[in-house]
């Protein structure tokens, strides 16, 4: 069900951000197509005797708040967008009470509403960039779901949007913590691509870096597949996680080398695919968060994907060019849509066979903490959809008590012996070199 909104009156239009530009330019129509690559969602089950029209006020507020959310291309020129209103009734979500036998069934018709809104294509010069549905099973359980164009909202974003709506759920409606937006001080995420641009010393130092950078980077072999593809579930995925006194050893070793978690994790990943792979050097490609400081906890879409560029050598000496290929990379960030995209023009590798997100997650209560006896699991639904890339995506979760790392290997290129083998590997180089 899309939520669509038609033009009329006098509409402001405004400039894309470098990051909206270059997922923009990265697609063959304006349409996102109809691949998981373009969309970020949630999903929760909602145990406990749910307040619908107060779960619905908080879903409307967060819309509301944030402009990101309402965000539409222009018909006539994609290269701009404008700012909705809050739309209203199925348009802001979608209410359904679903009769069905039993939660197993119920389970299997949410998990196929998500791999729906996951596979359709964004039409945002014609609809919202955003889906809501709130099913229900029976007055103590429901299921939320929650789709977004990537056009509209980063990781960081989605994570952002999800927390609030949780917030003004549970928190009394006046209240100051119902109100994370107070916090922004009116920052608007549309006004960003001209904040972006009043630093222009700065670009123009981006700029040369990465200029120089590209003549660096190996030239590219051959078309890559990087499409995301739902419905294939043969995809091999594999977790690591570190925790107790092996991520105390690690974060202490760290330290010590006057690198980061993030350093020593690329490192060892770039040692255990040089055990793997016959080539002297690899592209990895890392996003990376373009927010200045006074927009961290603004919801948007500021993420860019950059490489880094790691060659064959001793565990010290990787490390050495993790740590400085990546922070030359954070130093050099917000760089002009001009040069991402010629970049990423298809003449050298900018890393799509390899991609490494790296996300810090704050402590604080989860959001299945709930109040007056309502719970929800966001880890319950798992959407029939499989991210595979051309070879390998690696998710590394970093909180205070554990280190998680999901590795996606691509099944055309890595047999299940090859995947143990692959995180075996990376296992040990993590725990003894990093």
């Amino acid at each position: 069900m899309s939520s669509r909104a038609a033009l009329s009156g006098p509409v402001e239009y405004y400039p894309l951000t470098t990051a909206q530009r270059r997922h923009l330019s990265s697609l063959s129509t304006p349409r996102d197509s109809g691949t998981a690559s373009y969309t970020h969602y949630f999903s929760w089950r909602i145990s406990g005797e749910l307040d619908v029209p107060r779960f619905i006020g908080a879903v409307r507020k967060t819309v509301d708040a944030y402009d990101a959310l309402r965000i539409g291309l222009s018909p006539s020129d994609p290269g701009r967008q404008w700012v909705r209103a809050v739309p209203d009734g199925r348009s802001l979500i979608t209410c359904e009470r679903v009769n069905c036998a039993s939660e197993a069934i119920f389970d299997g018709y949410v998990k196929r509403i998500l791999a729906r809104e996951i596979s359709t294509a964004w039409a945002l010069d014609a609809r919202y960039p955003f889906t809501f549905h709130l099913l229900q099973y029976s007055p103590r359980l429901h299921a939320f779901v929650a789709a977004f164009s990537h056009l509209s909202l980063d990781y960081r974003g989605r994570e952002l949007v999800k927390a609030d709506i949780w917030r003004r759920f549970v928190c009394p409606p006046d209240s100051d913590a119902a109100d994370h937006s107070q916090s922004l001080g009116g920052l608007r995420f549309v006004d960003a691509a001209e904040r972006s641009g009043e630093n222009t010393s700065a670009r123009h130092r981006a700029d040369a870096y990465w200029a120089a950078k590209k003549k660096a980077l190996p030239a590219k072999e051959g078309a890559r597949n990087t499409d995301e593809k739902p419905g294939r579930l043969d995809d091999t995925a594999c977790w690591l996680r570190v925790t107790g006194a092996a991520l105390d050893a690690l974060r202490t070793r760290a330290r010590q080398r006057r690198a980061t978690e993030f350093h020593l994790l690329m490192a060892a990943v770039g040692a255990a695919i040089f055990d793997f792979v016959p080539q002297d050097s690899i592209v990895v490609a890392v996003p990376v968060d373009t927010r200045a400081l006074a927009e961290t906890e603004v919801p948007g879409m500021y993420a860019v994907v950059l490489p880094v560029l790691l060659r064959r050598s001793d565990p010290d000496s990787l490390l050495a060019q993790a740590r400085d290929e990546l922070l030359g990379l954070v130093k050099h960030r917000n760089l002009s849509a001009e040069a991402l995209t010629d970049l990423h023009d298809g003449s050298v590798d900018t890393g799509g066979g390899i991609a490494f997100t790296y996300v810090v997650e704050p402590d604080g209560e989860p959001i299945a903490a709930g109040a007056a006896g309502v719970v929800a699991d966001e880890s319950y639904y798992s959407p029939q959809v499989a991210r595979v890339s051309s070879g390998i995506g690696l998710i590394a979760i970093s909180r205070n008590d554990i280190l998680e790392l999901q590795v996606v290997l691509n099944p055309d290129l890595f047999s299940e012996s090859d995947a143990r083998t692959f995180m075996h590997t990376l296992e040990r180089r993590l725990g003894s070199n990093g």
